[in-house]
């Protein structure tokens, strides 16, 4: 923000309207945080029954701008089956979110958690709960946002998040 947007915002304050001095607030907080965002990755296949309520997103619908297109894991695991009935793989990903505030989901297991640093290099953390990513996520500037979320990406294939944890062979 720059000089006239701060005073703009320091005048309303005097007359009572707070909302551009929480925002300013808001943008200050989150340039200090040791982390930009954090996702929690799961495998579809394999996800906690717990789950099966959540209100998801097919990656079909983000790709075909479909930006209503929310059902819960359960309908979208059918809708996966249609595609192939043996359900030996299914052919799309999914995205989720939980309310940040929310505990209901707590125990639910994770395969990763990817944390996204201020020089935009990630780093994953295998295993862990939606506990643990909301641990991260109050340390990420993501949580300062006006509608804080947690984000869960329900993929097929976790296979390009293993080269992370595999040990280098030295010579």
């Amino acid at each position: 923000m720059n000089r006239a947007d701060k005073l703009k915002a320091l005048q309303d304050a005097f007359q009572g309207q707070y909302r551009l001095l929480h925002q300013l607030h808001r943008e200050e907080r989150k340039k200090i945080m040791p982390f930009l965002e954090v996702h929690g990755l799961v495998n579809i296949r394999s996800c906690s029954a717990l789950l099966s309520d959540l209100l998801v997103m097919p990656t079909e619908s983000i790709i075909d701008r479909k930006k209503n297109d929310y059902i819960t894991l359960r309908d979208c695991l059918r809708r996966f089956d249609e595609v192939d009935p043996k359900g030996s793989y299914y052919s799309y990903n999914a995205i989720g979110s939980l309310d940040a505030d929310s505990s209901q989901y707590d125990a639910v297991a994770l395969n990763y958690i990817q944390i996204r640093h201020p020089n935009y290099s990630n780093t994953y953390l295998q295993g862990g709960t939606i506990a643990d990513l909301r641990h991260y996520f109050k340390q990420s500037a993501s949580a300062f946002d006006e509608h804080p979320f947690l984000l869960l990406s329900l993929e097929t294939d976790l296979s390009r998040f293993e080269w992370y944890f595999k040990k280098a062979k030295t010579a």
